[in-house]
């Protein structure tokens, strides 16, 4: 195992990328392993990937692309401008209620910050607002698409766990919003 380790830890010093890193690492171990049946890895490969709830991960990836390239962005922008937006501060409370509305829709956190984060750090850097304040905001309020069903990484840990995907959202709910 130490091994497998030093070899992971010497791509990654090599400059290998970290995937091929992993499996190049992964695969000498196997190799190395006694009592390991080779044909049997993509077997079972295969087999954790048969799983019908995997397949949501590119459909929320393509939802993403399919509200960033059709603007809803923006929308969301002016939606949550209208509910926080006249309360002092509300710029930074608009990124955080679009940044979670825009992950609960898209499933991704990282979609959310970089969709809503392009059009309202700038926007906050007019207004006044620290550059650094601003990046924060937007890099606090990514993750909210994470914890607000549906979510990619609740699909990923449900599949992985043996839970239900409907359990997963449902307990998602609430600590999202009141997060």
């Amino acid at each position: 195992m130490a091994l497998v380790f030093m070899l992971l830890l010497l791509m990654l010093i090599l400059g290998v990328p970290i995937a091929y890193g992993i499996g190049l690492a992964a695969s000498f171990g196997l190799l190395t392993a006694a009592g390991v049946n080779l044909a049997v890895v993509p077997q079972r490969m295969f087999t954790m990937l048969d799983s019908f709830s995997l397949l949501a991960i590119p459909f929320f990836v393509l939802a993403g692309n399919l509200m960033d390239r059709g603007g809803i962005s923006k929308k969301l922008i002016r939606f949550a401008s209208c509910i926080v937006g006249h309360i002092r501060g509300g710029l930074g409370m608009v990124t955080i209620l679009a940044c979670m509305l825009f992950g609960a829709i898209s499933g991704s956190g990282s979609a959310a910050s970089a969709a809503i984060g392009s059009l309202t750090i700038p926007a906050m850097k007019e207004k006044g607002y620290d550059g650094e304040f601003a990046g924060a905001i937007t890099a606090v309020s990514g993750p909210l698409g994470i914890i607000i069903p549906p979510s990619v990484v609740m699909v990923i840990y449900a599949t992985t766990a043996n839970v239900s995907v409907g359990q997963m959202f449902l307990a998602g709910y609430i600590p999202g919003i009141l997060l």
